[in-house]
C-alpha cells in the first residue's frame, strides 16, 4: 500500500470517528434518554446533580415500587381522591444527562383509571392542588424494557409535576344579571404574569370590551372562569398556562405562562 493510500484510509477513519462523536453528542443534546441507569446507587440514593434546581426538598418518601417522591412546594386543600380528575403539568428529564425529553399537561388524569406509567400512579398519590413534586422513577416503574420515542429501553426517568387548575376568587359580589357560558359580556380587566408584570389592561385603555364566553373567542380560562359572575361583581382568575395560551407566546406573554386576571363584569346581553 502506498503512502498516499495509507493517508486516505487514515483520513477516512478520522472522519468516521468524528461523525460518531458528533452523533453521540447530538443524541445527548436532543434529550435521548440513555440506557445507563441514573437511578439508585449502591448507597440507595439518586444522582440528581444534572437535573434542574428546584429549591430545597421539603419532604421525601419512597413508594413501595421504589419511586422517590420529593416535594418542593406544599399544596392546598384535600389530597387527591382515587376517582378525582386532575390536570397535571409535567416536565420529563433524563437523570443521566439532565436533558428534557417531554413537557406538557396531562388533562383529566384519574389515578384509579390508570393510563399512565406505574411510577406516576404511585408518585401522585396524596398530591394536593398546587403541590410541586419531583418523581424519580426506576425503569421497572416506567417503560421497562420497552423503548418509547426518544426514551431508550431500561431507562430511569425523572418528572417534575404539579397539580394545576383554574382558581376563582370573588373580590366583590355582583347583584345584576348573571353571566353564563356563551353569554356576550362587557368587562373591564387587568392581566398580569406571575412576576406581577401587567401585560394587558382595559383600564389603561379607558373603556371596557365586549366579548363572547365561547371557546375560540376567548381563552379557556375565561370561558370557565367568568360564568356565574353577576353584573357589578369583581373576580380574580388564576389561570394555568394550558387554559391560557399554552406553548404559544403572544405579545408580552411568554410561552407556557400562567396568567392572573382581575375581571369586573360591567354588563351582560
Amino acid at each position: 500500500m502506498s503512502s498516499r493510500e495509507r493517508g486516505i484510509l487514515i483520513g477516512l477513519a478520522v472522519v468516521l470517528m468524528a461523525g460518531l462523536a458528533f452523533t453521540l453528542w447530538r443524541a445527548r443534546e436532543d434529550g435521548v434518554v440513555g440506557q445507563t441507569p441514573g437511578g439508585p446507587t449502591t448507597a440507595g440514593t439518586w444522582d440528581t446533580s444534572r437535573l434542574p434546581e428546584r429549591g430545597p426538598v421539603l419532604r421525601e418518601e419512597t413508594t413501595p415500587g421504589g419511586v422517590v417522591v420529593q416535594v418542593f412546594m406544599e399544596g392546598v386543600g384535600d389530597p387527591v381522591a382515587p376517582d378525582q380528575a386532575m390536570d397535571i403539568r409535567y416536565s420529563g428529564f433524563s437523570p443521566v444527562s439532565g436533558a428534557m425529553f417531554d413537557r406538557g399537561v396531562k388533562q383529566g388524569l384519574v389515578l384509579e383509571r390508570g393510563g399512565v406509567i406505574a411510577g406516576w400512579i404511585e408518585g401522585l398519590r396524596g398530591i394536593r392542588v398546587r403541590e410541586k413534586r419531583r418523581l424519580l422513577i426506576p425503569a421497572a416503574m416506567a417503560y421497562g424494557e420497552q423503548a418509547v420515542g426518544n426514551i431508550a429501553a431500561n431507562s430511569d426517568l425523572a418528572f417534575d409535576v404539579e397539580w394545576v387548575r383554574l382558581e376563582k376568587h370573588d373580590m366583590r359580589e355582583g347583584a345584576g344579571k348573571e353571566a353564563r357560558r356563551g353569554s356576550r359580556v362587557l368587562v373591564h380587566y387587568k392581566g398580569t404574569l406571575p412576576d406581577g408584570t401587567v401585560f394587558d389592561s382595559s383600564y389603561e385603555r379607558g373603556e371596557p370590551i365586549w366579548l363572547t364566553l365561547r371557546r375560540g373567542k376567548v381563552i379557556a380560562g375565561w370561558v370557565h372562569g367568568i360564568p356565574g359572575m353577576r353584573v357589578g361583581g369583581v373576580r380574580k382568575l388564576e389561570i394555568p398556562s394550558h387554559l391560557g395560551y399554552g406553548a404559544r407566546a403572544t405579545g408580552k406573554i411568554p410561552a407556557h405562562s400562567d396568567l392572573a386576571f382581575m375581571v369586573e363584569l360591567v354588563d351582560v346581553e
